[in-house]
């Protein structure tokens, strides 16, 4: 039996997992417990709600689950310490407070309680859960074992009953896969989280197939971020990463049968797998034995403490928010592609009713791969090259002007390439695409952006060979605003990605200013294909009755506070205000059509130009507001 200072094993009676949630609930009004169902060998599985008991149609509900891998032991550590953060007395945190009552919180620390005890009392490495498979073997991988994709390979999969990912003889086949999901369908999360060790990342849906994007992506960029801005840093001393690489499942290997694109295919529920600690300290490997250290356990839940809490307070309107970590958002279109054929996402009841034109009205798909309950992807035929996009959703229509446009071919000119030469196994169209074995440099021509354009795009097709447990080797795509001079990193990619799939990059502040983009890899085989730079044209917003507009006290502000009537009939939402980097310098939230104010005065807000943003369900409305105070 292992003996532990920290990590508790499910059943000891003095302080193992079940006695410290029962003392928990027994001594903690904001903390209740439900067995929602036993294990195999007659274990309850245990979901412990923080906050008001019962549920209400007023609070989201919000679900973190933990140690569906038996050996995985820093993964209950880290549901159980969220459960002690969240039940803390009211006033140690104002934010924590107002969730705890505004949300319905789940957290169930060990999904596999069979498994868990048996790496206590007989095997410190086992996986899977405890019940008799054929042949002898024991146990199935839970996250192998769901009902959506399930078996679709035998690579994201086992039918092996011996292997430590093997599926299960059916879909569902284990009590524990079908009491988790009968718990999801009395209280269907928006947000879940599901804790796994170790490799240092952030996974989001879909995992099953190399290259899908889910159609929710702008949500799950918003809240995990990028590899420039995660959501979690790592601060673990000698750790080899500094931070948990967002990404789709995919980019470590495939997987089906998994929890998260279970969750997303049947809720439409936004769905993480933050797999803890990178596995590594100074070079030494733990892997799935994380220290028995209180010190370096704390470490491990404060870091990841902050995406815990966007994940609980996007639950509110996931469309909406703003996090306060990445300090990303959703627009309402997202261009992703625009060769060899147009994909935009945009908000997922106008869909239908979209049009794209792109030299012509283009028809197009729907998309909605992994859930797309807030955005679905809208995926054009193939055609020619367009010059100009515009792309019509609920009233409003989004303009997009193309730059630039190269996809690898010998008769295009204008870009120059250290390492990187034309390869013709793979592309995406034409005979050639981009290709660098380790340190390449591809450079476009600079561009003079006009007066009337302040934002551009970098829309590119991709595929890379690099390490899903590993920040290198690495690749960078670097922005110059003033003809190539100076280089900032725009977007980091890292991870394995042998299918083609497109990406993104987005620069504001480029009105009037030379903009070069180069693409520099470190160490990582690289393939780019159909990279466009496009300039985001001012959009039409419209609605039944007419325009919708924003019609703030002053235009230009020259007082210090300035008041934005609520322009829609819809009477609850929200304003944000941003700087033409992109920065979020203030925010409001609605209700019953009141008018917002911003103390410019108060915030220190700098002379200037922003956007502001009115959001109401899906209608949006915003304008550029000029700040020209003199300081009284």
């Amino acid at each position: 039996a292992a003996t532990t200072r920290v990590y508790r094993s499910y059943d000891d009676p003095v302080r193992g997992v079940r006695r410290f949630i029962d003392s928990l609930a027994q001594n903690n009004a904001r903390v209740s417990v439900d067995t929602f169902g036993r294990s195999f060998e007659g274990r309850p599985m245990i979901a412990v709600k923080v906050g008001p008991r019962g549920d209400s149609p007023a609070r989201p509900n919000v679900l973190f689950v933990a140690t569906y891998h038996a050996r995985e032991w820093a993964a209950t550590e880290m549901a159980l310490r969220l459960i002690l953060f969240l039940s803390r007395a009211p006033g140690a945190n104002p934010r924590v407070d107002s969730l705890v009552q505004a949300r319905d919180i789940w957290i169930i620390p060990v999904a596999n309680p069979d498994g868990y005890e048996y790496t206590f009392t007989a095997d410190r490495l086992w996986r899977k859960t405890r019940s008799p498979q054929a042949g002898g073997a024991f146990g199935v991988d839970m996250n192998r074992n769901h009902r959506q994709h399930w078996g679709y390979d035998n690579s994201g999969s086992s039918p092996a009953p011996f292997s430590d990912i093997y599926r299960g003889p059916s879909p569902a086949s284990e009590i524990e896969v079908r009491s988790i999901e009968a718990f999801h369908a009395a209280h269907p999360p928006v947000l879940s989280v599901s804790y796994h060790t170790y490799a240092g990342l952030l996974l989001y849906p879909p995992g099953a197939v190399y290259g899908e994007r889910p159609a929710d992506l702008p949500i799950y960029q918003t809240l995990a971020g990028t590899n420039l801005r995660s959501a979690i840093q790592d601060r673990l001393q000698a750790s080899a990463r500094t931070f948990s690489s967002p990404s789709s499942s995919w980019m470590l290997y495939t997987t089906n049968g998994e929890y998260n694109d279970w969750t997303a295919a049947q809720y439409g529920t936004i769905t993480f797998t933050p797999e803890l600690t990178s596995g590594y300290t100074g070079g030494t490997y733990y892997g799935f034995e994380f220290y028995d250290d209180e010190a370096l356990l704390q470490q491990l839940f404060d870091d990841n403490l902050p995406f815990a809490l966007d994940v609980i307070e996007s639950a509110g309107d996931p469309f909406a928010y703003v996090s306060p970590t990445t300090l990303a958002h959703t627009d309402r279109v997202v261009l992703e592609s625009v060769s060899p054929d147009v994909r935009v996402t945009v908000p997922a009841t106008t869909a239908p009713n979209a049009t794209i034109f792109a030299n012509a009205e283009l028809g197009f798909r729907i998309d909605s791969t992994a859930g797309g309950r807030y955005t679905r992807r809208l995926i054009s035929a193939q055609g020619s090259r367009p010059s100009t996009i515009s792309v019509s959703v609920g009233g409003q229509t989004s303009n997009f002007r193309v730059l630039e446009i190269n996809g690898a071919e010998r008769s295009e000119v204008g870009w120059t390439s250290t390492g990187f030469q034309l390869d013709s196994s793979f592309m995406v169209a034409g005979k050639y695409s981009w290709f660098s074995t380790a340190n390449g440099d591809l450079r476009s021509p600079v561009m003079r952006v006009s007066a009337d354009v302040d934002t551009v795009s970098l829309v590119f097709w991709t595929r890379y060979a690099g390490s899903g447990f590993d920040q290198n080797p690495y690749a960078q795509v670097l922005a110059s605003t003033d003809g190539g001079v100076n280089f900032l990193p725009v977007l980091r990619l890292q991870g394995s990605a042998p299918a083609w799939y497109p990406d993104r990059a987005t620069v504001a502040g480029v009105r009037n200013k030379q903009v070069v983009f180069r693409f520099v890899n470190s160490g990582m085989p690289w393939n780019l294909d159909e990279i466009a730079i496009v300039a985001h044209r001012p959009a039409s917003v419209t609605a039944t009755g007419g325009p919708i507009a924003l019609r703030p006290s002053e235009n230009p502000a020259h007082r210090s506070i300035v008041s934005f009537p609520w322009p829609f009939s819809t009477p609850d939402g929200g304003l944000q205000a941003y700087d033409f980097s992109g920065r979020l310098v203030w925010k409001a939230t609605v209700t019953n059509r009141a008018t917002a104010h911003w103390d410019l005065a108060a915030a220190r807000v700098a002379n200037g130009v922003y956007v502001v943003i009115a959001r109401a369900g899906l209608q949006t409305a915003r304008l550029k507001l000029f700040v020209l105070r003199d300081g009284s």
